[in-house]
């Protein structure tokens, strides 16, 4: 399932306006052995391990983040803010050094944090957690820290935790959102079957024309993005791409019909 914990333990401004036109800024995302206003602990050996698995990623600057909330497990580049350039623990508590971009998010983000407004951190996962103790477990993958907007904070100082999780957006249902997962998960596989049989489209192609498909077999609403229009489209696309592969083989000496030659 995937698992949003928002926090609210305040932040420190390292660098206001670099060169480039971003701000940097240190925070703490997470508290591990304590559990939260979501009723859920995050182990310390688990919330380490994440850490030391996304060192790679950080340094290759690849581990980065949206601002407002996503519902879904990919990070959108059209919506990228920031870029988390450090994660370190300090005995139990988790602390990035988060540099917001230049881009149309990362400046609306940076102009709230002068105007001395409240800026949550949102860690997206996926994961399952124990039910009964609300231990989350150890197949707990983190995903990305978004930086998002808490009008419902209370009680918002430094050091103090405030999960906001349901208060100032909507939650999925937990099943419906393992289902996406899933779903998700299907999708690329297939995709990548696709390709070794001849597709010659991208993900997003391949998406248009089956995600809908997928969604009514797993009992999931309709993607509002999937219009009936763009899969027409994407169809057509595919007809066109395949044909002009038949001609080619014309070309370089195929005798047959198009019905042959597929």
């Amino acid at each position: 399932m995937n698992i949003r914990e928002i926090e609210d333990y305040g932040y420190k401004i390292l660098t206001e306006k670099a060169k480039d036109g971003s701000m940097t800024v240190y925070a703490k995302f997470s508290e591990a052995e304590k559990k939260n206003q979501n009723f859920r602990i995050y182990p310390l050996e688990i919330l380490s391990r994440e850490v030391d698995r996304l060192q790679s990623k950080i340094s290759s600057g690849q581990f980065l983040g949206q601002s407002d909330h996503s519902d879904s497990p990919a990070t959108f580049l059209k919506d990228v803010s920031h870029v988390v350039t450090g994660l370190e623990m300090k005995g139990n508590n988790g602390y990035a050094t988060i540099k917001i971009l230049n881009t149309s998010a990362g400046k609306n983000v940076q102009e709230i944090i002068r105007g001395k407004g409240k800026i949550g951190i949102s860690t997206r996962s996926v994961g399952s957690v124990d039910t009964k103790t609300g231990i989350v477990q150890k197949d707990l993958r983190l995903l990305a820290l978004d930086l998002v907007a808490n009008p419902s904070v209370k009680d918002a100082t430094i050091g103090k935790e405030n999960i906001l999780e349901g208060l100032d957006f909507e939650v999925k249902n937990e099943e419906e959102e393992g289902r996406e997962q899933v779903m998700y998960t299907l999708l690329s596989a297939s995709y990548g079957t696709a390709l070794t049989q001849g597709f010659q489209g991208d993900f997003d192609l391949y998406a248009q024309l089956h995600e809908s498909g997928l969604r009514k077999v797993m009992h999931l609403p309709e993607n509002k993005k999937t219009l009936p229009q763009k899969k027409v489209e994407a169809e057509e696309q595919v007809s066109e791409r395949i044909y002009s592969f038949y001609q080619e083989a014309i070309q370089g000496g195929f005798i047959g019909s198009f019905d042959e030659w597929k």
